[in-house]
């Protein structure tokens, strides 16, 4: 009985290790994506609306990845699930980087008469 009990722990012990090992990657991507929006923010091509929103997916794919490695083992289709949330988000991110409207605001106006 104490063998059964251990080995189930240690099984245990081991999808969890796993599972996490598996999110490893995710959590990597979403803070490299944090920092971009927060470069994209410093400098300009982020307005703080798009800003707030993009923050707010992110914070909604750590709950996500959170609530699918807590049960040890990341299946087929949450790891795609993972993936999409986390290709979507880069896309606007991207998107709202190289729109260039936030850009067009912070340059400088010419000065003086210059023809």
């Amino acid at each position: 009985m104490k063998t059964l009990l251990t080995a189930a722990a240690l099984t245990l012990f081991i999808c969890v290790a796993h599972a996490q090992a598996e999110t490893k990657v995710a959590e990597q991507r979403i803070e490299r994506q944090l920092k971009r929006l927060a470069k994209g923010q410093k400098d300009g091509t982020i307005n703080p609306a798009e800003c707030t929103r993009l923050k707010a997916q992110l914070d909604d794919q750590k709950t996500r990845l959170a609530a699918i490695k807590a049960d040890g083992k990341i299946t087929t289709d949450e790891r795609a699930e993972i993936d999409s949330m986390q290709d979507l988000v880069s896309e606007r991110l991207f998107k709202q980087k190289t729109d260039g409207k936030d850009k067009e605001k912070k340059r400088k106006k010419p000065s003086g008469n210059n023809r």
